[in-house]
């Protein structure tokens, strides 16, 4: 790989306390995080003892998991996952949806991937299919499926964003007019809409995220690999801290590139793939005190940052 040239540049921003409560839930141990209610829990599985919750999807009706979130201020919200049986061979699979989704009263976003490995984004609000549905050919049961929704409240700009196991993410949609009455609730459901009860889908969840931006500059100790696609960023850490990457083409608009990320003193590393194919780019990175654990590693944070320190990709 090759080593870039960087330059710091220094930002200001001016964020209030945000609104929504971070949080993270790798679905580990033996009981299910409280905050969350489960949709149809004769469906439910359980955890495996490996870091997944399973649901089973029946027949006419939804099955999954639904959490309050609030739906005021800017978040960054991640879900990984892995279906099988889902897709299968012929037929459509098991007839069945993944509806990753936000509702609120009267209003609702939501991402569908079927067992056609047809996926979408709607909204309600705006009158149904963001973008035209896409057809993710390259998917199979078994592998992660990730999604990533980032929401900026004050243009009311959703961008929504998917990635199959470890490949770079894919933007889906980047729609404005999405309001925070359509983001009180998340939910994660299975629907069959079949009628072969031999082929009822299946999931399991690996990881839930939400994060606000209030994010604390860090200042020293940045470095950047770059190659032809990929990054390698390392920067000074502290211990009972969390960090979250940021990524941008303009200095304007900033999605998230890897978050919640623990602290390895005195350095973190972080390999980011997909980030160097464009002309020039930016990175940020910021930190957040840690709670003790939980449990369900679960965080709340109330930084105000600053300054923001970006590096700069030379052309």
């Amino acid at each position: 790989q090759l080593q870039v040239a960087a330059s710091l540049l220094i930002a200001s921003a001016n964020t209030g306390r945000a609104q929504v409560l971070n949080f993270a839930d790798n679905f580990e141990g033996t009981d299910l995080n409280p905050e969350w209610t489960a949709i149809n829990p004769a469906t439910h599985d359980g955890f495996d003892g490996n870091g997944h919750y399973l649901i089973r999807g029946p027949q006419s009706s939804t099955a999954g998991l639904r959490r309050d979130v609030g739906g005021q201020g800017d978040f960054t919200a991640e879900v990984s996952l892995e279906l099988g049986p889902f897709f299968l061979n012929g037929s459509g699979g098991t007839q069945s949806d993944l509806k990753v989704r936000f509702t609120g009263p009267g209003a609702s976003l939501e991402v569908v991937l079927n067992s056609f490995k047809n996926l979408r984004v709607s909204s309600s609000e705006l009158g149904g299919n963001l973008e035209d549905p896409i057809s993710v050919g390259g998917i199979e049961d078994g592998d992660d499926f990730n999604i990533q929704f980032n929401y900026q409240e004050a243009s009311n700009t959703m961008t929504v964003s998917y990635s199959i196991n470890d490949d770079a993410w894919i933007q889906l949609t980047s729609a404005v007019g999405i309001t925070p009455t359509a983001l009180k609730t998340s939910e994660i459901v299975l629907f069959k809409f079949g009628n072969n009860e031999a082929t009822l889908p299946r999931m399991k969840l690996d990881r839930y995220e939400m994060s606000n931006p209030d994010y604390a500059p860090i200042t020293s100790g940045l470095e950047l690999i770059s190659g032809t696609d990929d990054s390698i960023i390392t920067w000074d850490s502290k211990p009972s801290k969390i960090y979250q990457v940021q990524w941008s083409t303009d200095l304007v608009s900033w999605l998230p590139a890897a978050n919640h990320l623990p602290a390895t003193p005195p350095t973190n590393t972080e390999y980011l793939k997909g980030f160097s194919s464009g002309p020039k780019g930016f990175f940020r990175i910021g930190e957040q005190d840690a709670d003790p654990p939980t449990g369900h590693q679960s965080y709340s944070f109330d930084a105000t940052p600053t300054e923001i320190v970006t590096i700069h990709l030379q052309e």
